[in-house]
This record gives C-alpha cells, structure tokens and sequence, in this order.
C-alpha cells in the first residue's frame, strides 16, 4: 500500500500537485537577503541567508523528508513553505510552514494533514500580512483529484492563526487594494475576495446594503465583480454618501434601499430659546427656501423649515422653532420697579419699536411684541406699579400730626407767656 501511495503521489505530483520542490538546491532572492535551500545526503533541508555565514537551519531527515514550495520575507522573520514526506504517514504528504527568526531559530513550524494530500501551493502578502494557500488533493485510481483549499493568515507574532476555507477552485490570484481575488479560472470573474482583516466576500452576495432598507449617514457596499447603482457601473465597492433613493444591481441581485443624511442640532417638531446650529451630510439643503450652508448658526426666532433634497426625488422636510427669549418680563405680571427688556427679533413696546436693552420705568400697563421669521410673534404683557396708596396716606397723616403738634406747642407756649405776664 505504501509503494503503491509513494508512486501515485509521484504521479500526482508531476501531474497535479505542481510542488515547486528542491531536489539539489535552489535559491530565492529576497528583498534584503538571498536564501538556499539544499538537500543534503540523508535527505534533510539546509536553509541559509548568503548575507550570514552563521545563518543554518535543518530541517527534516530520511524518515521525514521537507520539500519546500517557496519563500517569503516577513521582516524580523523568514518563512518556508511547501510539503512534506513521513514515512510513518498513510497519506504521501502533508502541508508545512516554517518560521525562522533572525537568528535562524525555529520560531514556529505548524503541519496541516486532513488524511489527504496537501500542499502549502503558495504565499502572497495581502496589505503587508502574509497569507497562505493550502490545496487539499484526494487520492484515486487515476491520479489525484482536487478537494478543497485553505486561506491561512497568522498573527503578527505567529501564535495563533486564522484558517478560511474556500470550496471553489482557485486557479488565479489577483491583489488589489486590501483585498486578494480569487478565480477558477484564468480569466475572467473572480469567486471570492479575502481582504487584510480577513473578511470575506462571496462573489454572488452585496455586502453592507439589505434590500427595502433605510440607512443614515452613509454606506460603504462591498462586493467582488461590478454592480450598478442607479445605472452606474461600479467596480469591487461603492461610498454612498448623497441622501436619495437607489436600485444596486448586481449579478442576479436588484435591491432598494434609501439612504437619509445625518442630521444633528435640530430635529422635527423642536421648540427651543436658543440659537440652533443644523449639521447635514450632505444633500441640498434650504433654509425657509434659501441655499443653506450645514454648520450656519441660526439665531433668528420664528418658524423655521429645513428641506433636504437628494437623488431621485429624495426630500425630506424639518420644522422647527426658535423663540424670542424674552428676559426681564413674564407675561402678566407686575413689577415694583424698572424693567430691562432683552429678547432676540424684532420688537415693539405698546406699538413702538423698540431694541433689545430697552428700559421701561414709568408706571403704567404695557405689551411687547417681538417677530420673527414666517410670521412669527410672541406677546407679553406686565405692568409697573406706581408707589402704592397706603404709603402715601400714611405720610400725609404724619405730616398733618406734626403741623397739629407744633401748632398745640405754639398756642400752649403762647397761653403761658400770656398769663406769666399778666398775673405779674
């Protein structure tokens, strides 16, 4: 069985499995550095980096027998991957990857078997992070047959790791962006895109839109091949950031959806003494039918109208007020003393006109008026009270006692002096 499994994985390897494998020695010029691999007598791996002498890793021996596909530079780290022959191992070989550390010790050396064969085919960097393909063949009478494959991506550390797997076939790689796309075959539309954080995308779905949906602010839709939005072709994504009403196309998928701005500082219905300062995303924006610019303050009081338009017939209407903030007065009540009147818009005392700061001291009955915007107007009335009554009456009496007082003294003093004088 054994003889049997060697000569078929031979077979598939020249035919099928395409191992890039090392029988006497290859070399692989990197970035900064050039490494060897050699096979030595007993069949262990030798790995050096030419730049260091010191630089030497085996790896294997005659029982378990490396061969290596490729190799990648992932800065502080040297990767080698491929295959590997274990005699004590049903299966003719196994998947291997190996990390080594500058100082050409092993670092991590992890060893796929899913009692098949399988094969480390190739490693690619995906925004820098390295990823790496793992083809899983089954063994038949013929030759062997393609089963499945495996994304695998590390942590930056290579103490843990991600494993996707991916059931189509995969006979193109294409790398664009954060994204690797892969296809099965080698022209033509892509299957599946995986991107740097290790997402995801299956070629027939829309990712980030859900039909007959309604969204705020904006959207980021992801997908694989071209869509078309509102008739616009669009490739792998699309920012949507216009309020409106959409269709998106895509393979055999047509959604609806609508997307409203994001509007802060201001709601429908609000009702409020101070100045409001609106914030839209985007849109055209009109402020009581005149161009409005999002951040603008609005101090003036009255009834006020936001509208928003957008793309295909997209409106969306906010009403909201800003009073006068009328200070110094409540409405009918009396004061003792003088007012300072402040407000916000346009104001009139008893129907004159008046500004903000205005002092009213004279007693008497008063009504403010203050406009504003859309026929907006707020109405107070209050009264300053003159001294009152009884003080006055009071002060009176005193008065009239102390003239009565002076005038008893007076005639009493003048009564004495009289009959002093004459009894003498």
């Amino acid at each position: 069985m054994k003889i049997f499994a060697f000569l078929l994985g031979v077979v598939g390897c020249l035919m099928v499995c395409v191992p890039r494998s090392v029988d006497a020695q290859a070399t692989y010029d990197l970035m900064d550095q050039t490494v060897q691999i050699e096979r030595v007598t007993g069949g262990a791996l030798h790995i050096t980096v030419e730049e260091d002498p010191s630089f030497l890793f085996v790896l294997g021996d005659a029982e378990r027998r490396y061969t290596a596909n490729g190799v990648m530079d992932d800065g502080d780290y040297l990767i080698v991957y491929g295959y590997f022959h274990d005699v004590r191992h049903e299966t003719y070989y196994d998947a291997f990857i190996l990390v080594l550390n500058q100082d050409a010790e092993k670092v991590l050396l992890a060893e796929y078997d899913y009692d098949a064969l399988e094969e480390i085919a190739a490693a690619f960097k995906v925004s820098g992070r390295p990823m790496f393909q793992l083809d899983v063949l089954i063994e038949t009478r013929d030759q062997p047959e393609w089963a499945t494959h495996y994304i695998i991506a590390f942590a930056e550390d290579y103490r843990s790791y991600q494993m996707i797997e991916v059931s189509e076939r995969i006979i193109r790689r294409h790398i664009e962006g954060d994204r690797v796309y892969l296809s099965d075959w080698y022209h033509g539309a892509f299957h599946t895109a995986i991107d740097a954080a290790f997402n995801v995308y299956q070629g027939d779905r829309l990712y980030g839109v859900i039909d007959q949906t309604e969204y705020t602010g904006s959207m980021h839709i992801q997908f694989v091949e071209t869509a078309w939005l509102n008739d616009t072709a669009y490739l792998r994504e699309i920012l949507v950031e216009t309020p409106g009403h959409y269709t998106i196309d895509y393979d055999t998928l047509s959604y609806t959806f609508t997307l409203h701005p994001d509007v802060t500082g201001v709601y429908d219905g609000k009702i409020t003494d101070s100045p409001v300062t609106a914030h839209i995303s985007a849109g055209r924006v009109y402020l009581n039918h005149d161009i409005y610019i999002s951040g603008t303050v609005i101090e003036r009081p009255g009834y006020h109208r936001l509208e928003i338009e957008g793309v295909n017939g997209y409106h969306q209407t906010i009403d909201f007020t800003v009073t006068a903030d009328v200070q110094g007065i409540y409405d009918m009540q009396q004061y003792q003393d003088a007012r300072t009147l402040h407000f916000r818009g346009v104001g009139y005392l008893n129907n004159r006109y008046i500004e903000p700061g205005y002092v009213v001291q004279e007693p008497g009955l008063y009504t403010l008026r203050v406009h504003g915007e859309n026929g907006y107007e707020e109405t107070h009335h209050f009264e300053i009270l003159a001294p009152p009554e009884e003080r006055t009456f009071w002060r009176n009496t005193l008065l009239v006692v102390e003239v009565g007082l002076l005038a008893t003294v007076a005639i009493l003093g003048g009564v004495w002096v009289y009959r002093t004088k004459f009894k003498s």
